[in-house]
């Protein structure tokens, strides 16, 4: 190992406390974890070769040509820099024992955000800077003694205890500031013994020469009674030009090889910043609770909303309890969370919550105040591809439960309590101030300070700019709680359902007049009633009731998908673009006069004039249906997908709906299908990222290129990209960072409620497994083989965001992520909207509308699509509440600008 060097304060710190007295054949390691942390991220540093420090971006190409007088002909290249760029730093007086820090999340050590097949914990990021804080409690210091601290790092650390610096390793002396660094490497970190760059499977070699090591001693009497809080700076190192960068390994023939950026990030690159191992022993061996001890009776900790709550959680002894803090801008709504846990099963918990006392008299009353309790039981599914997940808490049930569940296996009893508030639209900005009261059984009440921020930024009314497409199923819901299909109770649990859709922003649903689809459903919502003459009348008033519902909750719904249209018989509808045309046959329901039962028919055949008056009066049945409630346009058939309807089929439906345009679900778009114009299309893959730090300078606001793009409503299919497992961030990042490529606004084809419904796998492909009551249960998506999307169905992306409560449809913690990351993403539209338009930055003024790009570009940097999901979340997380709020202000501050036309 590198034996890290001490700067003054730690070698004066190490004389006073007399480290040869230091020694104890009684002494017990305290366990720190998990770790409350905080990144910073930003421009990787260069060491350059003229000994000069400088920044790259390591996801686009490093060099460019220069002008040069070579008589060979040959091309000389220098390194492209950027600028010194980085996100905040960690609040000023982050190492106090007093500090909050509840809003970061918590991670455990080891944490390092190499390469996996280099080093443990994730995907190479530039994080300049990553503090963390551990906790543990000192009942008797004197029983505690003296303790030992050894840290085993990459790039530099400074180490304090209770707020004070006890030592620094490979650091410089004096201030550190945000960009400061941590000693370089030598080339023996970087470069095999042949000089090239070592390979991934040479990172064993180079652990030696990148790992560092500082150890400090310190006395008993800076041990304090009650928590004690380590905590640790870590700076990155620099990259060195010499031998890394302009390396043999990235030229050919004198210039760089194509994706030079990408291969060296994949291959080469290790994270130069990082904690592998911390310990920390204390040589009286006793007098202290760390992290090992559990069961200490009833304690309540913060939890951030972005991290998922897991039964096995639980907060190390001494964790205190501080504001639950939220921002949101008025006609908004946002959500917050303690974790409550005992060594033995809670019993009578309840929350109340008084009125929220804002400004200058204002208020908001406690009935805008949602109090929710998460449960695990209906959490989304946690079997993927034949692997057990833990079990997580996820959905949010209004009443809580009369017995906390307790996990024997993981040492207790472990339950979420949720604040959610609605904040009015004619709220009075500022700051809101109020408790909420946990009470149980046997126990003292505990006071749960609220701290509310309203931002002078009004949300827009709906239909919002930003596409939540959420698919809800009404046979998954009929089975789930055994009611029958359109039954009153069906209907109450549908509108429960609708409701909470509503609440997030979903902008779409899907009438079925086809049975069999791939959405599992065995009839359609339309049914035709036999005629005595043979003739067949479509029933439209399911459909319409559904519809009535919908837009109870949903408002002026913008995308109305009318499912009409099938793949042929195939288990590969998406096995490739281009794909030969393929109808199945019009498979309906028809309700036989005599009896009233539904039976199974089939429709005319396509291209007949018969099919054209077929569908006729069903499709002009629901434009009218639509137009009672203003949204006529909003009416689409579909669904295409990779394998597109035949010129028969597509002609057949256009001249029965002239007006109907299409809905495609597909890998690559079209404008149109057969000259019918496309009105909407999911897409799979996106498209061209746009980012401030492109060279290639595709850094146009968002907004902009949907106008001047195709006039199709555009959403991203989030396949594989989050699944049922990812924790609420990721669905904050997506819903933002799917909105940054190019010409899509939003979630495309997301499953709202296909829970576990099936006692046998139908699909083969995709998240369709969970575990209900012990057995493992399948959603409906792709119930039947004929009509299976294999990774266009559901079942490959999410097929659940509402869970199923005792009394109908809940959220769920991914739901409200996804609810607030529209919020922020109708801010940044706002503001993206401003910058596109000369006029409107004129009046904003070189000041705001500098401060408006810089923001946006730094939103870009923390979810950029160029960035792996694993590693972005350790980013995007990381001040996301500070980072909603000068959002949401900037935004009232631009507003408030434009409206005084100044």
């Amino acid at each position: 190992m590198v034996q890290a060097k001490l700067t003054s304060i730690g070698a004066a710190l190490l004389i006073s406390f007399g480290l040869a007295t230091f020694s104890s054949a009684d002494e017990a390691a305290i366990e720190l974890g998990p770790w409350r942390t905080h990144f910073t991220w930003g421009a990787q540093p260069v060491r350059l070769e003229s000994e000069e420090l400088a920044h790259v971006n390591i996801d686009f190409p490093l060099f460019e040509e220069v002008e040069n007088d070579r008589a060979d002909g040959g091309k000389n290249w220098r390194l492209r820099t950027t600028a010194p760029h980085h996100s905040p730093p960690p609040p000023s007086g982050w190492s106090a024992v007093t500090f909050d820090d509840s809003e970061w999340p918590w991670f455990e050590v080891p944490l390092r955000t190499g390469n996996p097949r280099q080093e443990p914990g994730g995907m190479y990021r530039s994080i300049p800077q990553m503090v963390l804080r551990g906790r543990f409690v000192a009942d008797n210091p004197a029983e505690v003694g003296n303790l030992r601290l050894t840290v085993l790092y990459v790039g530099g650390v400074a180490v304090y205890f209770n707020g004070r610096e006890i030592a620094r390793g490979h650091l410089p002396e004096g201030e550190l500031a945000p960009l400061t660094v941590a000693d370089d490497y030598g080339p023996e970190a970087f470069l095999t013994d042949d000089g090239v760059p070592a390979r991934d499977r040479d990172w064993q070699g180079r652990e030696e020469h990148r790992l560092r090591e500082l150890t400090v001693e310190i006395p008993a009497d800076q041990v304090r009674p009650g928590p004690n809080v380590l905590a640790l700076d870590v700076r990155g190192s620099a990259l060195p030009e010499n031998g890394l960068l302009r390396n043999e390994a990235l030229f050919v023939d004198g210039s760089p090889i194509r994706n030079h950026h990408q291969v060296l990030k994949n291959r080469h690159l290790w994270s130069l910043s990082g904690v592998a191992d911390v310990s920390l022993k204390a040589t009286g061996g006793a007098g202290f609770r760390d992290a090992s001890h559990r069961g200490e009776g009833v304690r309540v900790w913060n939890h951030p909303v972005t991290e998922r709550v897991s039964v096995s959680d639980s907060a190390p002894p001494g964790e205190p309890l501080f504001p639950v803090r939220m921002t949101a801008p008025k006609g908004g709504a946002v959500s917050g969370q303690v974790v409550v846990a005992a060594a033995e099963p809670i019993r009578g918990l309840a929350a109340s919550v008084s009125d929220l006392a804002g400004p200058d008299g204002a208020a908001i009353p406690a009935g805008r105040v949602e109090v929710r309790y998460s449960i695990h039981d209906g959490a989304p599914p946690r079997i993927t591809r034949g692997r057990q997940a833990p079990a997580w808490f996820d959905g949010l049930e209004d009443s809580p439960p009369e017995e906390t569940p307790f996990f024997e296996e993981h040492g207790g009893a472990v339950q979420p309590v949720v604040f959610t508030v609605s904040v009015p639209s004619d709220a009075r900005p500022g700051e809101y101030r109020g408790t909420a009261t946990l009470t149980m059984q046997g126990e003292d009440q505990t006071e749960v300070p609220l701290r509310l921020h309203v931002a002078d930024w009004a949300l827009p009314d709906r239909p919002l700019s930003t596409v939540f497409d959420a698919v809800q199923s009404p046979e998954s819901v009929a089975m789930w709680y055994d009611t029958p299909m359109w039954s009153p109770e069906h209907w109450r649990l549908l509108d429960r359902g609708f409701q909470r859709l509503g609440e997030a922003g979903c902008s779409s649903i899907t009438i079925t007049l086809i049975r069999r689809t791939h959405f599992g459903n065995e009839h359609g919502m339309v049914v035709w009633n036999q005629q005595p003459d043979g003739g067949l009348v479509p029933d439209l008033s399911v459909a319409e009731r559904y519809i009535r519902t919908a837009v109870r909750h949903l408002g002026r719904i913008p995308i109305v998908i009318l499912y009409v249209w099938e793949v042929g018989a195939t288990t590969f509808h998406s096995d490739g673009m281009g794909a030969t045309p393929m109808d199945r046959d019009i498979l309906i329901t028809v309700r036989d006069p005599d009896t009233g039962l539904l039976e199974e028919a089939r429709g005319p055949a396509w291209g007949t004039q018969e099919c054209v008056e077929f569908w006729r009066p069903a499709l002009d049945g629901i434009r009218d249906i639509l137009a009672r409630h203003g949204i006529a346009d909003s009416m689409m058939i579909g669904v295409a997908g990779d394998r597109r309807p035949t010129a028969r089929a597509v002609r057949t439906l256009a001249a029965a709906a002239p007006y109907a345009r299409w809905y495609l679900h597909s890998h690559n778009n079209s404008p149109t299908i057969h000259g019918q114009e496309t009105a909407y299309w999911s897409s799979v893959w996106g498209s061209t990222a746009e980012h401030p730090d492109d060279p290639s300078g595709r850094n146009r606001p968002a907004f902009q290129r949907w106008e001047e793009g195709r006039p199709e409503i555009r959403a991203n299919f989030p396949r594989q990209r989050i699944n049922p497992q990812s924790s609420p961030g990721h669905y904050r990042i997506m819903i933002e960072r799917v909105a940054l490529e190019q010409d899509t606004r939003g979630f495309g084809r997301m499953g709202a409620d296909f829970w576990g419904v099936l006692d046998r796998r139908a699909a083969r492909f995709g998240y369709d497994a969970t575990r209900v009551a012990g057995a493992v249960r399948f959603n409906l998506s792709s119930r039947y083989p004929e009509a299976e999307w294999r990774n266009l169905g559901l079942s490959y992306t999410v097929p659940a965001l509402l869970a199923p409560g005792e009394d109908g449809p809940l959220s769920s913690m991914r739901l409200e992520a996804i609810r607030e990351g529209i919020q922020e993403n109708e801010a940044r539209f706002f503001l993206e909207q401003l910058l596109a338009d000369p006029d409107s930055t004129a009046r904003l003024g070189e000041d705001l509308t500098a401060r408006c790009r810089e923001l946006l570009a730094e939103r870009v940097r923390a979810c950029s699509p160029d960035l792996d999901m694993r590693r972005t979340r350790v980013i995007y997380n990381s001040g996301f509440q500070d980072r909603r709020r000068r959002l949401f202000d900037l935004a009232a501050e631009a507003a408030a600008r434009i409206g005084n036309g100044q």
